[in-house]
This record gives structure tokens, C-alpha cells and sequence, in this order.
């Protein structure tokens, strides 16, 4: 015996029915449904972007390593400025006479001519 198959009215603008799993295929993947041509090129340009942005992120890296080497060296060049003033003042210093002889009275126990030397000890400590 052969029955005919109901038809739906209800939808008969949108076409036959697909079951669910049929549609949810087509639009999970919208990179399966581009041409070959298509892929490579996308492809293609998602490497470039990922080269692009590995040299960026290196040259970021660099440029920080940099600076840092940067800072160190002024910090470097800051102290061997203040020493180099310290021993240009003391060059400066031993230009002058008075100075000279200061030194040799205290590290050398020299005295001018008619001049009495006393040395006193230290006290020293009872700890």
C-alpha cells in the first residue's frame, strides 16, 4: 500500500528541511569553504603577519636591553666624572705650595726650619 508523504506549508519558502548537523558543518568552518587559491593566499599572509610580528617583538626586545645598557653606562660615566673632579682638585692642590708642605709635616714629620715637632700617641683604647 503506498501513502503519500504529508507536506509542510508552514515552510515552503525556505526549501527542504536540512537536519542540524548538515548546517552546523558548512558554518563551523568557514575556512573549509573558501576556494584552494583563497587559502594558500590567507595562509600565506597569516605567516607574513606572524614573521612580521617575531621581528617586532625581537627588535622590542633588543631595544630594551638597550636602554638598559644605556643607563648602566651613564650611571658609569656619572661616577667617573665625579672622580675625575676629585683628582683634578687634588692635582690643583699639589700645585700649591702650602699644601705641599702640609702633606710633609703630616705624613713625613718634617718642620719648617726653627719649628719644634711633638709627637703625641695615640690613646689608646680599653675596650
Amino acid at each position: 500500500m503506498y501513502r503519500p508523504m504529508k507536506e509542510d506549508h508552514t515552510n515552503s519558502m525556505q526549501g527542504p528541511r536540512r537536519s542540524s548537523i548538515h548546517s552546523n558543518e558548512k558554518t563551523s568552518s568557514w575556512f573549509g569553504n573558501l576556494p584552494k587559491w583563497k587559502k594558500l593566499i590567507l595562509t600565506g599572509f597569516i605567516i607574513y603577519l606572524l614573521f612580521i610580528a617575531r621581528g617586532v617583538y625581537h627588535q622590542e626586545k633588543m631595544i630594551s636591553l638597550k636602554d638598559a645598557e644605556v643607563q648602566q653606562l651613564e650611571q658609569q660615566l656619572h661616577s667617573i666624572k665625579s672622580e675625575h673632579e676629585d683628582l683634578q682638585g687634588r692635582v690643583d692642590r699639589l700645585h700649591d705650595e702650602d699644601y705641599i708642605a702640609e702633606l710633609a709635616r703630616q705624613n713625613y714629620y718634617l718642620s719648617k726650619p726653627g719649628e719644634i715637632l711633638f709627637i703625641v700617641p695615640k690613646a689608646a683604647d680599653n675596650d
